[in-house]
């Protein structure tokens, strides 16, 4: 009982790094890949992760809105409708989603 209410504990103290490393290095890779050298990209990562550290909320309720079009997707996929049905259906739940979480 007490490991899981630390572990809970840690876990909502460490989320916001999580995800600022996450943006972080995504930001470093693309400018490593468009700038070249080393200090751009390295800025570019440090933004990142203090835009990721930030704004981790938003972000998570935008990645579990994606997740669930996407997986309303696949799920109107496997019962055989058709592809443009699947895909409205997809972006209609991701936007409810996102507007119900984001509130």
């Amino acid at each position: 009982m007490i490991g899981f209410v630390i572990g809970g504990f840690l876990g909502l103290i460490l989320l916001p790094i999580a995800v600022g490393l996450a943006v972080g290095s995504i930001f470093f890779s693309l400018a490593l890949t468009l700038a070249g050298g080393l200090l751009i990209p390295l800025l570019a990562g440090l933004i990142g992760f203090i835009m990721g550290a930030l704004l981790s909320n938003p972000i998570l309720s935008l990645a579990t809105a994606v997740l669930e079009g996407y997986l309303i997707y696949i799920g109107l996929l496997g019962i055989g409708l058709k592809r443009v049905v699947t895909v409205a259906g997809g972006v209609v739940i991701l936007i409810l989603g996102l507007i119900l979480q984001l509130r």
